[in-house]
């Protein structure tokens, strides 16, 4: 079993994605975080708290050699992003996501990924009321109940 990726993507910098950047970081379990966003204004405040070392524009290139990319965008966002990792990422890249809902996502990939699977869906169930990477938290996910998608 894996214990540390070289280099995790983080699609997303937002509260959730900021948050587990900076536990990754904090606990050891990552050589670099890359944070992949929309906006340049979120992702420099996601590189000035740490939680990501690179921030990027490009999706192309923030996957490019990463061992591990989580999904952490609004959840009717997580399956065109799934449409195009699949083309980005080796087969050797694992892919999950942290959105609150998992039917749709879970059964798009079920439908569109090839076997085997290397995408599974999760949701963490940690948050709060607060939102941006300026409230990241590295013990946000600290204990908390995660439910992971049999995908068969």
């Amino acid at each position: 079993m894996k214990t540390r990726f070289d280099i995790v993507t983080i699609i997303g910098t937002g509260l959730m994605g900021a948050s587990l950047g900076l536990a990754l970081k904090h606990r050891g379990l990552t050589r670099a975080v890359r944070g992949l966003g929309r906006r340049q204004e979120t992702l420099d405040t996601a590189l000035r708290v740490g939680a990501v070392d690179d921030a990027y524009l490009d999706l192309a290139s923030a996957v490019d050699g990463s061992e591990l990319v989580v999904i952490c965008t609004p959840a009717a966002l997580v399956a065109n992003y799934l449409d195009e990792l699949q083309a980005l990422v080796s087969d050797e890249t694992a892919v999950t996501d942290v959105a609150s809902t998992k039917a749709v996502i879970c059964a798009h990939a079920r439908d569109t990924w090839p076997k085997p699977l290397r995408f599974v869906g999760s949701h963490p169930m940690a948050g709060s009321e607060k939102f941006g990477p300026e409230h990241a938290n590295p013990n946000l996910y600290e204990s908390a109940v995660t439910f992971v998608e049999d995908m068969d």
